[in-house]
């Protein structure tokens, strides 16, 4: 296993960091905007949401072509640091721990921040509801509540 290959792999660790605590950030974001129901600075956090997912998906993919070339494929980040030369176990260990930390963060903020948003979103549905105006649907137009939805395609054949 080459240094320079090594030391490239913790640098993308360390970058998978970045991302997940700029990810942290936009669930704080999005959990002040639906407490002051500030319908703007909800979509800038989706929006934000998606990029991160994004980028999190593309280092997420060269981390799993760095950890081949490295010949280490399937290697858990829990059991890298004993993988590794003894002159990078301990910053290794370093790495991983506050990667999985950092994940641990975001982990406990997205779950409430999601039932969050979908009691606020009930709350709106049914308010729409009693003034007998449905949420917006796909196109964006809001339709009487009263009104069937279309009926569904036929199946094919």
């Amino acid at each position: 296993m080459a240094q320079a290959d090594l030391r490239a792999y913790l640098a993308l660790l360390d970058g998978l960091r970045q991302e997940l605590r700029r990810l942290t950030q936009v669930e704080q974001d999005k959990v002040a905007a639906v407490h002051s129901h500030d319908l703007n600075a909800l979509n800038e956090c989706m929006k934000r949401e998606q990029a991160a997912a994004l980028a999190l998906r593309g280092r997420e993919q060269q981390r799993d072509a760095m950890l081949k070339a490295l010949g280490l494929e399937g290697v858990s980040l829990r059991e890298l640091p004993q993988r590794c030369p003894p002159g990078f176990q301990a910053e290794a260990a370093r790495t991983v721990e506050a990667l999985l930390r950092d994940y641990a963060v975001l982990n406990s903020i997205q779950s409430p921040a999601r039932d969050l948003l979908e009691r606020e979103l009930k709350a709106v549905t049914g308010a729409l509801e009693k003034k007998g105006v449905a949420p917006a649907r796909a196109g964006g137009d809001p339709t009487p509540a009263h009104r069937p939805p279309p009926p569904a395609p036929p199946p094919d054949p």
